[in-house]
């Protein structure tokens, strides 16, 4: 029985490693697209996921993703040392959490950028568009959000504030 138990008890705490592991922490806009950001997903983010804008230090085991913005410095030198280490370390800009800041500071930029609802049609079926669109009336426009298995859809609103993410393809 001991022997069972402790099977049983490493097996549940690698099932929940696994969970931990692929759970989104971060759901990152940058450039005109949202992508998903785990914590597991590579090593610079493994070291540095709490580290940047105070949000992001309270991550918890039952937080929801985050919505957040990742922005460029206008400081010439430290775009430089960010571009290097991109290409160097092979750190994306969406993996750098102390480039992170709230998603409502791109609101602008959200409503800019977001396509038209129309454009749902072309990758799907248009009555299931209608009928997901039908929960929002406040939807305005959308944004891709890129994933490891499925892309899906964030909905924006008329401000460029998001709505919400739905099962519709890109």
């Amino acid at each position: 029985l001991i022997v069972v138990l402790a099977l049983q008890i490493s097996a549940l705490s690698y099932g929940l490693y696994v969970v931990e592991a692929g759970r989104p922490s971060y759901l990152v806009f940058a450039v005109d697209d949202f992508e998903v950001v785990s914590s597991f997903d590579n090593e610079w983010a493994r070291q540095n996921i709490n580290k940047g804008m105070a949000e992001t230090q309270s991550l918890g085991l039952f937080d929801k993703p985050k919505f957040v913005y990742s922005v460029g410095s206008d400081d010439r030198k430290i775009e430089v040392v960010k571009k290097l280490k991109e290409f160097v370390m092979r750190v994306p800009v969406i993996y750098r959490t102390d480039s992170y800041q709230d998603i409502e500071k791109a609101a602008n930029i959200i409503q800019n950028r977001a396509k038209p609802l129309a454009e749902l049609t072309v990758n799907n079926n248009a009555q299931k568009v209608e009928s997901t669109l039908r929960h929002y009336p406040d939807a305005h426009g959308w944004l891709p959000l890129k994933a490891t298995v499925i892309d899906m859809v964030v909905l924006t609103d008329s401000k460029g504030m998001v709505i919400d993410i739905v099962d519709l393809r890109p």
